[in-house]
C-alpha cells in the first residue's frame, strides 16, 4: 500500500506562512484587497497606508503634506521597464529618499527620508497568501507576497510537490 505524502499547493502555501510566522504576520489577500483600507486598486500591489504609516514612524519631525507628497512620490513609477524599477526602489530602501521642503520659517529643508527601520521592530512585515493583482484584461493569483511596510518585497510562486 502507497501513501500519498505529496503536498497540495495550498497545504505549502500554509507551510510557508507557519515557516514565516517568526517575523511575518499572515494575511490573506482578502485582507488587504481594494475596498479594505489597504491597496488602492487592484492593479496596485503596494499598500498606501502602511507605507505612509513608516514614513511617519521613521521621520519623526518631517511635516505630514510631506510625508504624504513622499508617499506619492515613491509610489509612482519612474519607468516601464521592471528592472529599472526594482532598481530604483532598491536604492530607496539602501539610501533613503531625499526630498527638499520649506519650513515654517522658510528655511530650506532637505531630509533623507527612511522607508525601512534599522531594527527589525521598526518596520511593519506581512507575508500575503493570495493577492490578486488585475491590470486590464492581465489577471494574476501569486501565492505569497511579503510585504515590508506595505511595499511589497517578494512574490513566491508555489507549485505542488
Amino acid at each position: 500500500m502507497t501513501t500519498n505524502t505529496s503536498f497540495s499547493e495550498a497545504d505549502l502555501e500554509g507551510l510557508v506562512l507557519e515557516w514565516l510566522g517568526d517575523g511575518w504576520r499572515p494575511a490573506h489577500g482578502q485582507d488587504i484587497a481594494p475596498g479594505t483600507g489597504e491597496r488602492e486598486s487592484w492593479d496596485e500591489l503596494l499598500i498606501r497606508p502602511r507605507l505612509l504609516a513608516a514614513l511617519r514612524r521613521l521621520n519623526r519631525g518631517v511635516p505630514e503634506q510631506y510625508l504624504q507628497q513622499a508617499c506619492a512620490e515613491i509610489a509612482a513609477p519612474a519607468s516601464q521597464d521592471a528592472i529599472t524599477e526594482n532598481y530604483r526602489m532598491h536604492k530607496m530602501f539602501v539610501d533613503g529618499y531625499r526630498m527638499s521642503y520649506l519650513d515654517p520659517d522658510g528655511t530650506e529643508q532637505n531630509p533623507t527620508l527612511r522607508l525601512i527601520g534599522a531594527e527589525e521592530t521598526d518596520n511593519d512585515w506581512i507575508a500575503v497568501s493570495q493577492v490578486t493583482l488585475v491590470q486590464g484584461d492581465y489577471k494574476r493569483r501569486f501565492d505569497v507576497a511579503l510585504y515590508c511596510n506595505g511595499m511589497p518585497v517578494s512574490i513566491m510562486e508555489l507549485k505542488r510537490a
